[in-house]
């Protein structure tokens, strides 16, 4: 595929590059939105994978200006970010992105949305391809109507076929059967329309005409066809309607290929929900982890992060438990990984029922848990770790009991960022392990003393 990467930082441009030239793909380089736009213009690409923050114009605007120009088929378009936010992902999908990039970037993850970019762009050229010939068959139609024989008949003001020609005949098979005088509502209305038809017969014959009226016609040899009815009553010098003259149009191959044309768009519709689903699978399995189920270490950080600047900017209470397997690495030695993978799951799973809807729980590491309490001072922390290490200790293990050393840490308005409360909680926990492990220790400023629950 021809591909335009559009980064503003030289070396990770020319990285990627690189990549695409290793899987195969042509690509070419735009230091900016501004740039990429006029390379645009002049020559469309397939793909364009484009950085989100950039000068001059930023990759929402850019994809905006793609979307917005038809002269070109559909271009695949891939936002480049390490925004990872839901609402920036929305503003993303509204701006016409179909897809997104995680910096830094993964070739597997890289290479797997091409593919799904080239499956998109493949249906749209063929929708394009139907849509032109449904263009080129109307077009065909509306040159029967000004010169080639169409089906032509007439009927007289009771609706007896009067006339017709051979290309009506042609039409319902007819092969030179006398109709004279014949209903044309019997003759060639499909049993189950024949009331609808009639009607409009009647408004036909008291001066209405009939425009472009779609209906399934059934032959002789049951051969499903598909007509277009056009009809206008006939009138005499004095103004009396005397009949109507009608022509029908064969349109069974513009319908089937309508009908195609839908096949293609409801498989796209069906591609991109795919692609939606694969997308949250991926975005929840980057914050989830793969043992516990719990957050990550990168999640945790994140959610930290903003709970941190929510309290701080509503003066709102906050506290962290830092907590870590006692002896662990001696259990592991003692009974192989497996077990002691199914220890941590089950610690996890003691954390997860212990916290509220609202508190962030993660393994941080190995054997290290962490909480964000949002709303939560200091005693309340302490007394939720206490919980959760009482919980621990009472757990029936079947191979040797397990503990917990925990430390509590909570916002102060000396507090400087989010990392200095999650490393106080730490230091915490480090007091817990020195003063015997199976315990809760809160975290004091130095002029103040430690208090410590032991079990």
């Amino acid at each position: 595929m021809n591909i335009l990467v559009v980064e503003d930082e030289p070396l990770a441009a020319r990285l990627l590059v690189k990549t695409l030239a290793r899987m195969g793909h042509a690509s070419e380089c735009a230091e900016n939105g501004a740039l990429a736009w006029k390379m645009f213009q002049e020559s469309p690409f397939d793909v364009v994978i484009s950085d989100w923050e950039m000068p001059e114009m930023d990759g929402l605007q850019l994809c905006r200006h793609i979307r917005d120009y038809s002269d070109t088929s559909y271009t695949y378009f891939i936002l480049l970010t390490a925004k990872s936010a839901i609402e920036d992902k929305v503003l993303g999908l509204q701006a016409g992105a179909d897809d997104f990039l995680v910096k830094p970037l993964d070739n597997g993850e890289l290479m797997a949305r091409l593919e799904v970019g080239a499956r998109i762009i493949t249906i749209h050229k063929q929708l394009a391809n139907i849509v032109s010939s449904l263009h080129a068959a109307r077009q065909r139609f509306s040159e029967l109507f000004m010169g080639l024989p169409i089906a032509g008949v007439t009927i007289d003001e009771n609706g007896r076929i009067q006339e017709w020609n051979r290309a009506f005949e042609s039409l319902i098979n007819l092969q030179g059967e006398m109709i004279y005088e014949e209903s044309f509502l019997e003759k060639i209305a499909p049993r189950e329309m024949r009331f609808e038809i009639e009607r409009e017969i009647s408004e036909l014959l008291a001066g209405k005409s009939v425009s472009d009226y779609e209906w399934r016609f059934i032959g002789e040899e049951s051969a499903e066809r598909y007509l277009l009815w056009n009809a206008i009553p006939l009138a005499s010098f004095n103004g009396t309607i005397t009949g109507a003259i009608h022509t029908l149009i064969d349109i069974t191959q513009m319908k089937n290929a309508e009908r195609k044309a839908l096949q293609y768009s409801e498989e796209l519709e069906r591609k991109q929900i795919e692609l939606r689903r694969m997308n949250e699978l991926l975005h929840q399995q980057a914050l989830t982890d793969g043992l516990t189920g719990l957050y990550n270490h990168r999640a945790f950080q994140e959610k930290l992060h903003k709970e941190y600047l929510r309290a701080q900017r509503h003066f709102l209470p906050l506290a962290v438990i830092m907590a870590d397997v006692d002896y662990f690495k001696n259990y592991n030695d003692s009974f192989g990984h497996p077990a002691g993978d199914e220890a941590l799951k089950t610690v996890a799973s003691i954390l997860r029922e212990t916290a509220r809807e609202t508190d962030c729980v993660a393994r941080y590491g190995g054997e290290e848990f962490v909480m964000a309490l949002a709303n939560t001072d200091l005693e309340g922390a302490f007394h939720v770790a206490e919980r959760i290490r009482k919980a621990v200790e009472a757990f029936p293990w079947q191979l040797r009991p397990i503990t917990l050393s925990l430390g509590v840490s909570a916002i102060r308005p000396d507090n400087q960022s989010a990392t200095e409360l999650l490393g106080e909680a730490d230091f915490a926990l480090y007091r817990s392990k020195q003063e015997g492990r199976n315990r809760v220790t809160r975290h004091h400023p130095p002029s103040d003393s430690e208090l410590t629950s032991a079990a």
